[in-house]
């Protein structure tokens, strides 16, 4: 007794099994202050899913299913919508990813509405990997482009052009998709690009950073079910949703939360990964999902089949409202995201060298008078009394030429010995301070395995300050080797992830270095007083 579409032109929203799970009506009568209808609810499904699925990796998105389909009718195929400025959905998001999208070419209206939501959308889209463009229509929105006589070449001028939206701070991850061309607007599942119009030039792709968050979102799809929404004007309705991330929030959500883990936020669903150690073998996570409040965590190997079904069994469970599916494809993306994390850290990890600060021409020049300088000892020793270390002068010139000799292709090292409090890591600090602090490592304590997991030539000719001597006695093995052999050589047992059988791998870290260490003991270990000075 109450048609809630009456007078309304109606169309079906399908999901990806083709199954209609809303409806959309665009009143007719010009003088409505209600133009936009939809089912009671949340916003669901995909609009045009066949498009998304046949784009080769490009997709327009416009604002309503009216636009999308004037550019349709242009022969836009690869073309689909959101529902409203506001009404990006995650049903729309895991379309993107499960078609592996790149570019997203943004026709949001021309207005104060749209011009934002586009560039809140590039932010929301970065982290998964996604670029953002904005098509500048001369008409307020796709339709009037239609309604006003514009041709497919024009639009596809646009294309060529269209401003990337892409937040700076996103570094790029694949080669990015050329523009999507005009398509023959057949009910087929893969339209074919008519070869006549051009593409614009590739766009990378961004990608979330290892230590830049985002906040968990709240989507369109997932809020309470609500009556027929209704908007005053031309513009599409926008669900009751909260508003996609802005940069400042995106910034203070990556300096909360990025010392700790790598979050990705799939809509409603926020993963917090603390990643696997470098080197190990397989992907071993601590994986936590948070929906809506309720979180579950796990630890287990991404790469294990069966390990993935029992997160994505209990996380099903937990959240019946979720498709297994999604769950699945969640995962593999978070695997994406750790083998491209690893493989940049294995390019980079080919050459540890801090760059040291660059010098002026007259800092090099007072540096090069000071060192070449017939009393540079003297003139050492009275620095330091300015800075205020009276006395020790044995020691202070000692240490001092044993910090240089870092350089040398068998550098020095010394151990000093003092009760408490009687200065001796004042002493080291100076001397330290006096070295280029690229080139000085300090360290309150080492674990026995720390040193052979450094890059290879992290330690090559550097200064290892240890502040107390205690702090390194489970290190005092790997130290003395680097004094002796100049090197360390680590073979270790692993599983190699693809066959599943155990191998070995080699690491090496290079050095010489020149160790400094302090203690409160009255003596030290053989083997290192056979390898140090031991000062008083």
């Amino acid at each position: 007794g109450n048609e809630m579409l009456y007078l309304c032109l109606v169309f079906p929203i399908l999901d990806p099994e083709g199954r209609i799970v809303n409806l959309y009506g665009r009143n007719t009568r010009p003088d409505t202050e209600i133009p936009h209808l939809y089912l009671p609810g949340p916003r669901k499904g995909v609009f045009n899913y066949p498009g998304i699925k046949g784009s080769d990796g490009s997709v327009i998105l416009t604002e309503g299913i009216l636009d999308a389909l004037s550019l349709i009718q242009l022969g836009f195929a690869n073309t689909t919508c959101a529902w409203g400025t506001n009404g990006f959905t995650a049903d729309i998001l895991a379309a993107l990813q499960r078609n592996h999208v790149a570019t997203v070419f943004v026709t949001y209206d021309n207005d104060h509405a749209g011009n934002p939501a586009a560039e809140q959308l590039a932010y929301r889209l970065a982290p998964h990997g996604i670029t953002t463009r904005r098509i500048e229509l001369p008409e307020k929105d796709p339709n009037a482009f239609l309604v006003a006589g514009h041709t497919a070449q024009e639009f596809a001028t646009l294309l060529a052009v269209a401003r990337d939206l892409t937040p700076a701070t996103h570094l790029p991850r694949l080669a990015a998709s050329p523009a999507p061309q005009a398509q023959t607007a057949e009910s087929t599942p893969s339209p074919q690009p008519t070869p006549t119009l051009t593409a614009s030039e590739p766009t990378p792709i961004p990608k979330l950073p290892e230590t830049a968050p985002q906040e968990p979102r709240t989507d369109a799809a997932d809020q309470p079910p609500q009556q027929a929404a209704s908007v005053p004007g031309d513009p599409e309705p926008e669900p009751a949703a909260a508003s996609p991330t802005s940069p400042t929030n995106a910034a203070s959500a990556a300096t909360a939360a990025s010392s700790l883990s790598l979050v990705t936020a799939f809509g409603p669903r926020v993963y917090r990964m603390a990643p696997p150690r470098f080197g190990s073998p397989g992907l071993r996570v601590t994986l936590r999902l948070e929906i809506e409040g309720k979180a579950f965590l796990h630890r287990f190997d991404l790469t294990n089949d069966s390990a993935r079904s029992f997160f994505v069994g209990r996380a099903a469970k937990l959240f019946p409202s979720i498709e297994r599916r999604t769950f699945e494809e969640d995962l593999f993306a978070l695997i994406d995201q750790l083998e491209e994390r690893q493989l940049k850290k294995e390019n980079s990890k080919a050459s540890f060298t801090p760059q040291a600060p660059d010098m002026s021409a007259e800092e090099e020049a007072e540096a090069l008078a000071f060192l070449r300088s017939p009393a540079l000892l003297a003139d050492l020793v009275r620095d330091l009394e300015i800075v205020g270390l009276v006395g020790e002068t044995v020691n202070k010139v000692l240490l001092y030429l044993i910090a240089t000799s870092r350089l040398l292709f068998r550098p020095l090292s010394a151990v000093l010995l003092s009760g408490s409090s009687a200065g001796k890591s004042f002493l080291l600090k100076l001397i330290t301070d006096l070295m280029p602090s690229e080139q000085v490592f300090r360290y309150t304590r080492i674990s026995a395995q720390a040193l052979f997991y450094k890059e290879t030539d992290a330690l090559k000719h550097k200064l290892v300050l240890i502040e107390e001597a205690e702090g390194a006695t489970d290190a005092d093995y790997p130290l003395r080797v680097m004094q002796s052999d100049r090197s360390l050589r680590n073979l270790v047992t692993i599983k190699d992830p693809a066959t599943g059988q155990m191998t070995t791998q080699e690491t090496e870290v290079e050095g010489p270095i020149a160790l400094l260490v302090s203690s409160t003991a009255a003596s030290i270990h053989y083997e290192n007083a056979t390898r140090s000075f031991e000062l008083g």
